[in-house]
């Protein structure tokens, strides 16, 4: 079953047996692209959670895999906790040189979404790297939001 259809299931179902049964399958299949440093499939699982989901997963993949902070960076949204905490510890690694820091997390952005478009080419797919590559630049997300803080 893919990954789409299980999630397609989870939803359409209300809280029962089948339901659980299906977010323990989520569960495991997540933990199983985090074990495994999946990125193109973490990308793929990305489109079918909700923020509070998404933010989860980044966090539990970065702390499974410290070396994961530019993906995170490049796959969160500056409201997230993931951002928060991973952009702290990034922007001080760069020596609070934000450009620098910007210019890789577009690099791993743009080379991991590369790797899912090899793997996942449908119509639908290309939908959802249209969708994340017309957001806002992480750059920009990340200035917007310390205006919102200050």
């Amino acid at each position: 079953m893919e990954l789409k259809e299980i999630f397609e299931e989870y939803n359409s179902l209300p809280k029962s047996p089948q339901r659980s049964k299906l977010s323990r399958k989520i569960r495991e299949i997540k933990q199983n692209f985090i074990k495994k440093l999946d990125y193109v499939g973490i990308i793929d699982m990305l489109r079918y959670l909700g923020d509070y989901e998404k933010d989860r997963l980044l966090l539990d993949l970065w702390n499974k895999h410290k070396d994961s902070s530019l993906f995170v960076l490049a796959f969160s949204t500056s409201n997230m906790r993931c951002y928060k905490e991973v952009y702290d510890e990034e922007k001080n690694k760069y020596g609070g040189d934000e450009e620098a820091l910007c210019i890789d997390v577009r690099l791993i952005f743009d080379e991991k979404l590369c790797v899912f478009l090899s793997e996942y080419g449908e119509d639908e797919d290309l939908a959802y790297v249209q969708e994340l590559t017309d957001g806002a630049s992480w750059l920009e997300s990340n200035k917007r939001s310390m205006r919102d803080l200050l």
